[in-house]
């Protein structure tokens, strides 16, 4: 990884960890030249984040993702599958499950 992603993923974490979601938003809306916030743009960052290992930023956003779009299916599916890489067996399955009960019609 450069260092701009190197250096783009340690301050999108640290607005993560601030909680400075919209400016986090705005952020890597410039980034990835995303012309406006999308459900999409969560994802995205959080792969950024995984790919310098900074798994809990990394799922901080795909949850706030969660939050803002909470009609969007693949969100969750980005979450649950974060937690099958690097949360564990129990936790990935709670996400699967939950995704299952509030989406039955979702493959």
């Amino acid at each position: 990884m450069s260092v701009d992603q190197s250096g783009m993923a340690g301050e999108l974490a640290r607005l993560a960890a601030l909680g400075e979601w919209d400016a986090a938003a705005e952020l890597g809306r410039r980034h990835f030249g995303i012309e406006r916030e999308a459900p999409t743009l969560f994802p995205r960052i959080a792969s950024l984040l995984l790919d310098e290992q900074m798994i809990d930023a990394a799922e901080a956003y795909l949850r706030q993702g969660c939050s803002r779009w909470p009609d969007d299916v693949w969100l969750p599916w980005h979450h649950a599958k974060l937690a099958d890489r690097y949360r564990g067996f129990e936790i990935a399955a709670a996400r699967w499950r939950e995704i299952m009960t509030r989406r039955p019609e979702s493959p």
